[in-house]
């Protein structure tokens, strides 16, 4: 059951249900006598019956989170599940998303995999907020440009959901996503190109209409430096996490890492950890400004399957505008595809900022995460730049065989979610999360984009 992840209170939002077959394709089981309600509270609506999915609408006036809750009866298979909590809304006089989307997926229109209507699949299964179709830049020919770039545009439906122009290039640096601001622009030709690189590339985009994301990475990609500081103005985000694998940092016994993920899911069997500088942690000390997402780089046509990688963005409202400054902001996290609610910030500031202090000052550190299942553990990890070392400097694990207590799906339920350190060294912090149930198989984890600490230095 999916809901918006905030509102205002008395605003209206949909309710979406949603029974799925084995192929992740809308089922045709059918449920009666669905009951909608508030856990503890109202009901909302009585005597649902639908077959594949359904909608409603909703509103809840007191401020705070909420998961509602529903329960039916399935009519021909006694074995599926009849009772679900939806993922957790705030009610709150802001509200700023985060919207969902999967920026990084493929169908078959351009010879980048199957399926043909991963628009739809999107907006009316997986209930994105956001899409992006990237297909393979060396499949293009202008006609298909001009298709592709027409999809974009009709599938759009501003504020309700927004499609985000894009396409995936590769190279022997590594694959990278291109995105644009509208929709509009024009492939990259590499006919006339002298070289094939990211440079080249650069060459021919506009940062104010562009950004790229580094995709795959932890893949024995060259040259071994993957990550250039002249760069930076281009690269806002990097992709954490997607269908292949890990690509937080060199762990290869990691049970999300690229030796495992490949075993679980039938398009990702290539991949292999490799002990290079060329994961996210490793941009991070090499003084890069890269907020984190995760997308599916799913080639079915079936964008947004919350096994595969969702990207998150704090946003005023779901506009192609508004989305793509919050991206270039960093104002943005990643999950393996669950809708967790993460807050963290240092001294106030939202994850993705760049903050100051002074040595002896004190770092307030908040976190708060409501999730969609009990939580396993929470933590915050610390690169000191004086020490160039990784350091875990807050860890709690929560431990509850009870795996049904409806309490632990809040960290804060159970401690009190801010603790503060001196600030004595640049640093960037980050968190990282996990969930205690898997989603078919496949384990439940997020990661924040990170928030940077420097000295404030006196000018001379």
């Amino acid at each position: 059951m999916i809901v918006a992840s905030s509102r205002k209170p008395g605003e209206s939002f949909d309710v979406r249900i949603i029974s799925l077959d084995p192929f992740w394709n809308l089922s045709c089981s059918v449920f009666r006598e669905g009951l909608l309600r508030i856990p503890g509270g109202e009901v909302i609506e009585r005597d649902i019956s639908f077959a594949g999915s359904y909608t409603t609408t909703a509103t809840i006036d007191e401020p705070g989170i909420h998961r509602l809750h529903f329960t039916a009866d399935p009519c021909n298979d006694t074995l599926l599940s009849n009772e679900v909590l939806s993922n957790p809304i705030r009610i709150t006089e802001k509200p700023r998303g985060p919207f969902w989307g999967d920026l990084h997926s493929h169908d078959k229109m351009h010879n980048c995999g199957a399926g043909e209507h991963p628009f739809t699949y999107a907006r009316e299964v997986s209930c994105l907020d956001f899409v992006a179709v990237t297909p393979d830049f060396r499949a293009f020919s202008q006609e298909i440009w001009e298709e592709h770039v027409k999809r974009v545009k009709e599938a759009n439906e501003a504020g309700k959901f927004t499609t985000i122009l894009g396409y995936e290039v590769g190279f022997s640096e590594g694959h990278h996503n291109v995105y644009f601001r509208a929709c509009e622009g024009d492939m990259w030709d590499v006919s006339d190109q002298p070289q094939w690189n990211v440079d080249s590339l650069l060459s021919r985009l506009d940062n104010e209409k562009n950004f790229i994301v580094p995709h795959h990475v932890g893949v024995d990609w060259r040259p071994q430096e993957r990550y250039h500081p002249e760069r930076d103005e281009w690269i806002p985000l990097i992709e954490i996490y997607s269908q292949h694998g890990l690509g937080e940092m060199y762990a290869p016994e990691h049970i999300l890492a690229y030796e495992f993920n490949r075993t679980r899911g039938k398009e990702q069997k290539y991949a292999s950890s490799v002990d290079r500088p060329v994961y996210v942690r490793d941009a991070w000390a090499q003084g890069r400004r890269y907020g984190v997402i995760a997308s599916s780089d799913d080639h079915t046509g079936q964008a947004g399957k919350p096994i595969k990688g969702r990207a998150a963005i704090f946003a005023d409202e779901n506009t192609r505008e508004a989305l793509f400054e919050s991206m270039k902001a960093r104002r943005t996290y990643g999950t393996t595809g669950e809708r967790i609610l993460i807050d963290f910030r240092v001294n106030g500031a939202e994850m993705g900022s760049e903050i100051f202090a002074r040595e002896g000052d004190k770092l307030k550190f908040d976190i708060e995460i409501n999730g969609t299942d009990q939580i396993a553990f929470v933590e915050i990890a610390r690169l000191r730049f004086d020490s160039g070392e990784w350091e875990s400097i807050f860890y709690k694990r929560m431990v509850d065989r009870n795996l049904f207590h409806e309490g632990r799906l809040s960290a804060s339920y159970d401690y009190t979610d801010s603790f503060e350190e001196k600030f004595d060294s640049d640093a960037v912090y980050y968190l990282r999360m996990a969930q205690r149930r898997t989603v078919d198989d496949y384990p439940v984890f997020a990661w924040s984009s990170p928030i940077w600490v420097s000295e404030l230095r006196h000018k001379s």
